[in-house]
């Protein structure tokens, strides 16, 4: 499998509900003109999960990345994000990476869509 750096689905549910979801432990959220964001932990990991408030929930990306110096998910917090998703109802995950280019525009390289 190739690097896996973000986490990507569409939801109606709030970030404060997704949290709960995946059991996100510290959470600190913030927003500013276009993302809304939360910042915490689950396990070992800190992640951050954000997505433009500019459109409604279900039509944006909701993308969880990692924050420190661990740039990669693991297979174990992989399983664990999908499993927590899923029992959330959310029907479709994508697994690879975002590439930066400008302002709030993005790449997203898919390595895997998980579907349920």
């Amino acid at each position: 499998m190739r690097k896996i750096t973000d986490i990507w689905f569409r939801s109606e549910h709030s970030l404060e509900e997704l949290k709960m979801l995946l059991d996100i432990q510290n959470p600190e959220f913030d927003a500013e003109n276009y993302w809304e964001w939360v910042i915490g932990e689950i396990g070992d990991s800190r992640i951050n999960m954000s997505r433009t408030h500019t459109v409604a929930p279900c039509n944006t990306d909701t993308r969880i990345f990692l924050l420190g110096s661990e740039q990669e998910f693991n297979e174990d917090l992989i399983s664990s994000i999908i499993q927590s998703l899923q029992k959330g109802g959310i029907a479709s995950i994508s697994l690879g990476h975002w590439e930066y280019l400008s302002s709030n525009d993005y790449n997203r390289h898919e390595s895997q869509n998980i579907r349920y």
